[in-house]
């Protein structure tokens, strides 16, 4: 911490050692400017965007009365500090209880994310996946997001991204939502990644019929609809956060 040298030649310039006082001011002056320079400020992130435990920034979307991440979420920490184990052995993924994240086939990718199988997912502990303010979905808030696209057979083409997908069979003359869905693929439950390119689901914090099953969200290049579908805990999905109300 320094003081430039501009502030030095003009303290210089008036501390006078012969007159207490005013060296005493311009001391006090001095030590001021020192702690005003030092105090680190807040960050002040873009508009319309948030922040993980990590420092990493998305983008968000509000669409009807949520406002959702429009990016995938790529933490590896809880939001305790805690950090999330990235499991590489296909065997300790399928065979393992605990909260794991991984990349699709081991690469980082930003606008891919992260897969986190459902024992990330849960809120456990005082652990939280999701950032401060936010939220894994209910199945119910998804279907409120859905339902906000308009027609049932067109929602999935307007939740999803306009790169990563191939076209759709027909022309669509509807607008994108700004939720930028992409193709990410998954991790199934013995370890091996599939369905890049052709599909995304995203996990929801709703318990399915079947209780050891949690609903996920399944939007696939096969159709612009969307699903829900019951899975089973130890597969690697996708996760977007909701904004809490």
């Amino acid at each position: 911490m320094f003081l430039s040298s501009g502030t030095m030649n003009f303290l210089k310039g008036n501390i006078d050692m012969r007159n207490p006082r005013r060296a005493e001011f311009f001391f006090m002056l001095a030590m001021s400017i020192l702690l005003f320079n030092g105090c680190s400020k807040e960050p002040v992130d873009p508009p319309n965007t948030m922040r993980d435990i990590d420092g990493n920034i998305y983008k968000t979307v509000t669409i009807s009365s949520q406002t959702w991440m429009a990016e995938n979420l790529r933490v590896t920490h809880y939001s305790n500090g805690r950090t999330i184990p990235s499991i590489s052995d296909n065997r300790e993924w399928s065979g393992d209880y605990d909260g794991m994240c991984c990349d699709y086939n081991f690469i980082p990718d930003e606008k891919r994310g992260k897969l986190y199988n459902w024992y990330a997912v849960e809120d456990y502990q005082g652990r939280s996946l999701a950032p401060e303010g936010w939220h894994i979905p209910t199945a119910a808030e998804w279907k409120t997001l859905i339902d906000a696209m308009g027609e049932s057979y067109t929602a999935g083409y307007r939740l999803k991204d306009s790169i990563s997908w191939p076209p759709p069979e027909w022309q669509l003359f509807i607008s994108k939502s700004g939720f930028n869905a992409i193709a990410a693929g998954v991790r199934n439950y013995y370890g091996t990644f599939e369905r890049a390119g052709e599909e995304t689901v995203f996990w929801t914090s709703t318990t399915d019929e079947y209780v050891y099953y949690k609903k996920a969200v399944f939007i696939t290049k096969y159709g612009e609809n969307v699903n829900f579908l019951g899975s089973s805990k130890t597969y690697g999905f996708s996760v977007r956060c909701v904004r809490d109300r």
